[in-house]
């Protein structure tokens, strides 16, 4: 996963918000349905992040993470912090402009689509449009189970030949970023 693109989202979705700060279930919400919405179009997410069933509907797992301030490691932990607060529910952006370079012109307008349908609603009927618009999503009581790639794909009508195929060419781009990566850390 690259905090980098999480970040930019996040920020994305938060500059359209008074004061740069939005209920944080329904920041998740709007994040998950615009990584459904990419991988319906495009195969892949904009996140990169993985997913999770809870009891409110499907969740970000990295992202939940993050603003718990539980993150998979401590120098991720630190950049989020770093950009983002908490105030109660609430998500805050710590900047007033931030990079936007890892986010493609396509994402950008699945984000504007999605903040679009949902920017009046609430937290509560985002949680009712997932649990009502999300098959992939089970609850799970007071617990949490993955939901792969695979259940998203699969509840977006792909067959299992193209669920396949798609799985296997993003395991070829996440080895390329991986490689991509180390080449960057070595310089």
């Amino acid at each position: 996963m690259n905090i980098e693109r999480l970040v930019q989202a996040t920020g994305y979705l938060l500059k359209k918000y008074d004061n740069r700060r939005l209920n944080y279930t329904k920041l998740i919400k709007e994040l998950y349905l615009a990584d459904r919405a990419s991988i319906h179009e495009t195969n892949s997410s904009i996140t990169g992040d993985t997913y999770v069933s809870m009891k409110n509907g499907p969740v970000l797992r990295k992202l939940y993470e993050l603003i718990k301030g539980k993150s998979w490691g401590a120098k991720n932990q630190e950049y989020w912090d770093s950009r983002f607060s908490t105030d109660g529910n609430e998500l805050l952006a710590n900047f007033d402009q931030y990079p936007e370079g890892k986010l493609s012109r396509a994402e950008k307008e699945i984000l504007d689509k999605i903040d679009g349908q949902f920017h009046q609603s609430r937290y509560g009927e985002l949680i009712e449009y997932a649990h009502a618009h999300c098959p992939e999503w089970h609850n799970p009581g007071d617990t949490s189970e993955p939901i792969s790639l695979e259940d998203i794909l699969s509840a977006l009508g792909r067959t299992p030949e193209q669920i396949e195929w798609i799985l296997e060419e993003n395991k070829v781009f996440e080895e390329e970023d991986s490689i991509f990566a180390s080449l960057v850390t070595e310089k």
